[in-house]
């Protein structure tokens, strides 16, 4: 059970390695085919951030559950993102992921300590989200 843990607490932060965090508000941030790509990655920040602060109050397997929805929700969002970003120029994503590389260490700290937490102290509320958790798209992914 360790050695399943301790995979997914890793794969999990090598695979969320392009996630950042934002002060803005995921639902702040409207995303269309006009949007720029800083707003693109705007809106991933934030989204990832929104991710973060739902798995910070996972202590039930109701909260859990209600994780793992909205991890689907958020995934579906990123997913978008991520295309949309994709057509502007996928050459101009890593510029961007670059310039908030402090917003994006921050979070992925906060992302691997909370996986980490629920992992360790509730794995069955752990194995509720970690089907989700596998399923969130990476900016730079298909490149």
């Amino acid at each position: 059970m360790s050695k399943l843990i301790f995979s997914a607490v890793a794969a999990t932060a090598l695979a969320l390695g392009g996630c950042g965090g934002s002060s803005e508000k995921s639902e702040d941030v409207k995303i269309t085919e006009k949007s720029s790509a800083k707003d693109v990655v705007k809106l991933y920040l934030a989204e990832m951030g929104a991710i973060v602060e739902t798995l910070e109050g996972v202590d039930s397997e109701e909260t859990a559950k209600d994780a793992a929805k909205e991890l689907a929700e958020a995934a579906q969002k990123l997913e978008y993102a991520i295309e949309t970003l994709d057509r502007k120029n996928a050459k101009i994503g890593p510029m961007l992921i670059a310039s908030n590389v402090r917003e994006l260490t921050e979070v992925q700290i906060r992302l691997s300590t909370q996986i980490q937490r629920i992992a360790t102290e509730n794995p069955e509320l752990f194995e509720i989200i970690s089907e989700e958790i596998e399923k969130m798209p990476k900016i730079g992914e298909g490149e």
